[in-house]
């Protein structure tokens, strides 16, 4: 049982603990100093509590190409004050499965560099981290970590989930599209505490599943909501402001930096039936999607709202047509958003007015962010351009069992 108040801290950033992603590869073995003998006996088992007391540093968003092909290297920074590894760890599991012939007390062992490149270094004062690499070509986009992601504590089919799900992005079952490569899957199973759920992430370009989804903290309910993208809502709302005679008021008035960017009105999208078609098929991934996370995470339709948004088909894949909303960066009651540049109607950008009419009654605050040179030319937002360190659980969340 997850103790009292410690629910939302999945939400809560230490202070100034936040930064633009320089996607950086992660420091290698050979850099990382030897372990002294005090700290050979702190070694991390590997509960995997994303956004709560990890730091993950990969290839990702908008800069990934410019460090070459993406890598299926896991690599996260754990805080090991106390922490031993256990015997059902992940870790123990992950480096002996391969029989390389690791030693199987790694509690007392320095360092372990196995055959698949595990290996267990000192990163700086009271941190380490531990990489898997797969030995095949099997890498692609969906290795990156926006397409890793975790719930908020939840209950679901009667069992108790105080650390949240892990969600990962996949294709539907028994297909042969992109899914995150096995070493990967492998690792995160193995975690236990926090079983995967696989989405449907194969109809993105990007695949990730912070393209379509997020999470914000709630004074009610569960303590969360979640929010989905929805081109069914985002239609609504335009149909709406057409009926009161805002038909002619543009999309993407006011982007700077970037002549390519042709405004397009709301008379424009609502008649574009190519549009209006893919946009009917990213609703159905995105609903499927969204029983398998009432399912899995135990939610209700009251659980979710709806975000406006509408995508595009490029190469048969969808990608943003504004601004992903959903893309945000959640800071305690503060939310990153990117600015979607939507219809001015009197003034002020319709689409913003409706996330906030969604949102504030939360008691959230949001901040629209101009990301769409920088990241959402480049196919990421601000959720893919950041990384924040998260305040960890009270409790010694390590001594949690399955």
């Amino acid at each position: 049982m997850l103790p009292a108040g410690n629910g939302l801290n999945i939400f809560e950033p230490l202070a100034g603990q936040i930064g633009v992603k320089n996607c950086p590869s992660g420091p290698s073995a050979a850099e990382s100093p030897d372990p002294g003998p005090t700290e050979q006996r702190q070694l991390p088992a590997l509960l995997l509590v994303l956004n709560v007391a990890t730091r993950i540093q990969v290839p990702h968003g908008p800069r990934a190409a410019s460090y070459g092909t993406r890598r299926g290297t896991l690599d996260m920074l754990l805080k090991l004050s106390e922490i031993r590894l256990r015997p059902h760890a992940a870790l123990a599991q992950g480096v002996r499965q391969d029989g390389s012939g690791c030693p199987q007390d790694l509690a007392d062992t320095r360092l372990c560099a196995c055959s698949m490149a595990t290996s267990l270094p000192r990163r700086g004062q009271d941190f380490g981290y531990v990489t898997r690499e797969p030995r095949d070509r099997s890498v692609s986009g969906l290795d990156s970590f926006g397409n890793l992601e975790v719930s908020p504590p939840v209950v679901a089919n009667g069992k108790e989930y105080p650390l949240g799900r892990i969600l990962i992005g996949g294709n539907l079952p028994g297909s042969r599209g992109r899914r995150v490569t096995q070493v990967v899957r492998d690792f995160l199973h193995a975690q236990r505490v926090q079983p995967p759920v696989e989405l449907f992430v194969d109809w993105l370009a990007v695949g990730h599943v912070d393209e379509f989804l997020s999470f914000v903290p709630a004074p009610d309910g569960k303590g969360f909501r979640m929010l989905l993208a929805s081109p069914a809502a985002c239609f609504r709302l335009f149909q709406e402001k057409k009926k009161r005679g805002h038909g002619r008021s543009l999309l993407f008035e006011g982007v700077i930096g970037n002549g390519r960017v042709r405004t397009i009105s709301i008379n424009q999208v609502l008649s574009n039936e190519n549009l209006i078609s893919f946009n009917k098929f990213v609703q159905s991934c995105i609903d499927w999607n969204r029983e398998v996370l009432k399912r899995e995470l135990g939610l209700a339709d009251r659980d979710i709202i709806d975000i406006p948004q509408l995508f595009k088909s490029e190469r048969r894949k969808a990608t943003a047509f504004f601004p992903d909303l959903v893309n945000m960066l959640v800071l305690g009651k503060h939310l990153g958003i990117p600015k979607p540049f939507g219809p001015l109607i009197n003034g002020r950008c319709c689409l913003e007015e409706q996330v906030r009419a969604l949102l504030e009654p939360l008691g959230l605050h949001c901040t629209f962010i101009d990301d769409f040179t920088p990241y959402h030319m480049l196919h990421g937002e601000v959720h893919c351009g950041t990384n924040v360190r998260r305040q960890p659980f009270a409790f010694k969340w390590w001594h949690m069992v399955p």
